[in-house]
């Protein structure tokens, strides 16, 4: 795989499985992810509808979970990409996570990956600052 485009880390106050339940239940992504108005289940993943401004406005998410690791494959956007999140324990009751989000495929995109990094980034880590202030909120999935 190639290098990351870009790397988050941060620390949830949350056990390993609950923080993997979080990631696994794409249902709940609108209340972390506030540019996803729509997610739908589809026979092989979900199809998620942003906002209009968004990159990708509408794509498809396959998501899988090996061990500590769950993945996003996002194919059907401009920007294909592979979201993985890192789940390490640190106590029995906290989780460091760490995401890195792979490109997968460029082709559509319109312009230059060097002026899409910083911003992703960004907007990467505020969505996972909001999923963790979720899952430490103590709300079901």
């Amino acid at each position: 795989m190639k290098s990351a485009l870009l790397t988050n880390v941060a620390a949830a106050q949350v056990p390993l499985p609950k923080m993997r339940a979080f990631l696994q239940n794409l249902g709940a992504l609108p209340s972390w992810a506030p540019e996803v108005v729509r997610v739908t289940p589809t026979a092989t993943g979900f199809q998620i509808t942003r906002t209009t401004n968004a990159l990708n406005s509408q794509e498809t998410i396959v998501v899988t979970t090996v061990d500590h690791r769950v993945t996003y494959t996002s194919t059907g956007g401009r920007l294909r990409y592979q979201l993985v999140f890192e789940l390490v324990p640190v106590t029995p009751q906290q989780t460091t996570i760490q995401e890195r989000l792979y490109l997968t495929d460029t082709v559509y995109l319109p312009v230059p990956v060097s002026l899409v990094a910083p911003v992703a980034k960004h907007a990467f880590a505020q969505n996972l600052s909001r999923l963790i202030a979720l899952a430490e909120a103590d709300r079901p999935v």
